[in-house]
């Protein structure tokens, strides 16, 4: 393969597995930088939603009942965090189903079946209705890590580590901000917290909109 004066580039007559193969490597690459574009939008409202919600939970779950208002929301702090290996799902789950990889889905929603049942069995006769929301996000989180390690190895997604960092940073900067930060309303709260997650996922580019609308 070589490359002409306009940059174009060419390869010998009657040998095309080296173009087929360079070919190949761009589908991956945009797949790859595609589905991380999606992931970044989708975790960064997983990640603000279950972290805000769950630092207001007690005056959420006084809204909807008036009794054991502390147990509820003691389940309702573990249970939310829930979005986030279901958005892992939405993505990595999508991606895979759309490859036709049914079968391995099949064999995680059963390990995932199976773990779930597993935990229950263990906590919730000691632990109650906390044991089995502690359950529920054991077998989310199962499923999401599988289907993102069949992901990476099938479909060569990778995070390069400066995106880790960010998103890492992300992260704990939203957690700290949601529960360090003292808050007087509720809803006041909620939409503080949301603005500054949104700033900073926008300062960082884990959002970035020009991209999205070009891969949209």
């Amino acid at each position: 393969i070589w490359r002409t004066e306009n940059g174009e580039r060419r390869c010998p007559r009657g040998d095309t597995s080296s173009s087929g193969a360079w070919e190949g490597q761009t589908g991956v690459n945009e797949l790859s930088e595609t589905t991380i574009a999606m992931f970044s939008l989708v975790m960064v409202f997983a990640i603000t939603a279950a972290c805000t919600l769950s630092s207001v939970s007690g005056e959420i779950m006084e809204l909807f009942y008036d009794d054991n208002v502390a147990e509820y929301t003691s389940v309702f702090r573990i249970v939310i965090f829930c979005i986030i290996p279901i958005c892992f799902t939405y993505i990595f789950g999508t991606l895979l189903t759309a490859g036709g990889k049914l079968k391995a889905l099949n064999i995680f929603a059963a390990c995932s079946l199976a773990a779930n049942i597993a935990v229950n069995m263990m906590l919730i006769p000691r632990y109650g209705a906390i044991g089995s929301a502690w359950a529920g996000l054991t077998a989310q989180s199962l499923m999401a890590v599988a289907q993102l390690a069949a992901a990476i190895k099938i479909y060569e997604i990778r995070f390069s580590r400066r995106y880790i960092l960010k998103m890492v940073f992300f992260t704990l900067s939203v957690v700290a901000c949601c529960y360090c930060i003292p808050h007087l309303n509720w809803w006041l709260a909620l939409i503080i917290y949301s603005t500054v997650a949104l700033a900073l996922a926008l300062i960082l580019k884990l959002i970035d909109i020009k991209e999205i609308i070009k891969r949209s």
